[in-house]
């Protein structure tokens, strides 16, 4: 059996759940500017591509996720924790953050209780690291400026991060995201209009924070 083609691969990822999930080595702070390359996401795709669970686990999260509620949090993460493998959190950050907190900013609340009840740091923290990802291929997009729909997705996942890390007494780390270091830059080339949403929505999770240091 052949191993699928980056362009087949990026193909059955679009009809899945899953997102593209950037390199673990990119670790430096957000830019702006970067054209997103398929080339340059293209090994990244075919990770995801043989890392996903079977469909038919797929579907069951995704049901779980789709039928979730204050009523039922309890039962539907027990019953989340036995169906899916830790080998599949990846995936599953994915789907969490692009397919959900991305365009569905009413449910922040309700699915970070839902990782709470699941009561597994393995998890979180790769929700967290997806939403940092996800938040600087964004910024890095070309589009950012000129896109309401890519601003709308940043700004949702502005207030996603800021309720996962600092709405959690967690410290944002800025060698991820740096929203001084955003806003200078974002004055300068123009892209207030993305930045001032997306830094603002991170920061609404202060009110609510017990930390005294927001940003390390």
């Amino acid at each position: 059996m052949q191993p699928p083609t980056v362009a087949s691969s990026s193909s059955a990822l679009a009809s899945s759940p899953a997102f593209v999930r950037p390199s673990r080595a990119v670790t430096s702070a957000a830019r702006f500017g970067s054209a997103l390359n398929i080339e340059t996401l293209g090994p990244f795709i075919y990770f995801i591509f043989l890392h996903a669970p079977p469909s038919e686990t797929q579907d069951k999260i995704s049901f779980i996720i789709n039928n979730l509620s204050a009523a039922n949090i309890e039962a539907k993460a027990k019953e989340f924790t036995e169906i899916l493998k830790e080998q599949y959190y990846p995936w599953f950050a994915q789907y969490m953050v692009m397919k959900r907190a991305s365009i569905e900013p009413n449910f922040h609340d309700l699915y970070l209780k839902f990782l709470e009840k699941t009561s597994s740091r393995p998890l979180t923290r790769e929700i967290v690291q997806a939403t940092y990802e996800n938040c600087k291929v964004l910024l890095g997009s070309d589009l950012i400026k000129s896109s309401s729909e890519e601003r709308s997705l940043l700004k949702n996942l502005g207030g996603w991060l800021g309720k996962i890390t600092i709405g959690r007494n967690h410290v944002l780390r800025a060698n991820q995201i740096d929203p001084k270091g955003l806003i200078i830059e974002a004055y300068e080339k123009g892209l207030m209009i993305a930045v001032i949403p997306f830094t603002s929505k991170i920061l609404e999770a202060c009110s609510s924070s017990l930390a005294t240091l927001w940003v390390k």
